[in-house]
């Protein structure tokens, strides 16, 4: 997708507005940093640092804006690796150009921003991945607490609603991401699965063609 397509697929509809570009991942950044947008759109190929990279380093800081990465490929383990990192969504640049103020949209909305074929794809790799070990995956409250990160609320909101402390939020989250890889795979492929589930029917119909 071109910078030219990039511009016209989010000035479709009016509603959404670029508050900034940026060429390199410091840049990116410096300027989510600063202008505290709602989505920072990310290519998963920067030349100082990959798009993954700057995603780590914004939920570390604990930069609210939902990140979702453009990249030419649509393979599992990268989508995995992006999702990991706690990505808001992973588009392909080959998608149409007038689909992206929609899957922008989404992903300020909190809702996972995966195109259905490529989100089934996942779901079903994740499946494949969990299946490969006789463990517990993690625990429900654990899937909870991930769901509720994934849109956005901080460690405290999460805690308030979820009536814990906040610090086992914490331990729920790095028991999560830090445990064994298939307990996250697992829980990612949870609210992918989950997210399928409220796509409308037609989205369904695309995505298992």
């Amino acid at each position: 997708m071109s910078e030219a397509a990039l511009g016209l697929g989010l000035g479709a509809g009016g509603d959404i507005e670029v508050v900034g570009e940026a060429a390199t991942a410091a840049e990116a950044l410096e300027l989510t940093r600063v202008l505290r947008p709602d989505v920072a759109l990310l290519d998963m190929r920067l030349p100082d640092r990959s798009g993954v990279e700057v995603v780590r380093q914004l939920r570390e800081e604990g930069n609210p804006a939902k990140a979702v990465l453009l990249s030419a490929f649509d393979d599992e383990e990268y989508v995995m690796e992006a999702l990991s990192a706690g990505a808001a969504g992973y588009l392909v640049k080959t998608m149409p150009s007038d689909e992206l103020a929609g899957w922008v949209r989404r992903a300020a909305d909190g809702d996972p921003a995966l195109e259905p074929r490529l989100a089934v794809r996942i779901a079903r790799y994740v499946g494949r991945v969990s299946t490969k070990v006789a463990e517990p995956v993690v625990s429900s409250r654990e899937i909870t607490v991930l769901r509720l990160l994934a849109r956005g609320l901080p460690n405290k909101q999460i805690a308030r609603r979820l009536g814990i402390p906040r610090e086992r939020v914490a331990d729920d989250i790095v028991h999560a991401s830090h445990g064994k890889m298939t307990n996250l795979y697992s829980a990612q492929g949870y609210l992918l699965l989950e997210s399928v589930k409220n796509w409308p029917a037609d989205w369904r119909r695309r995505s298992l063609r």
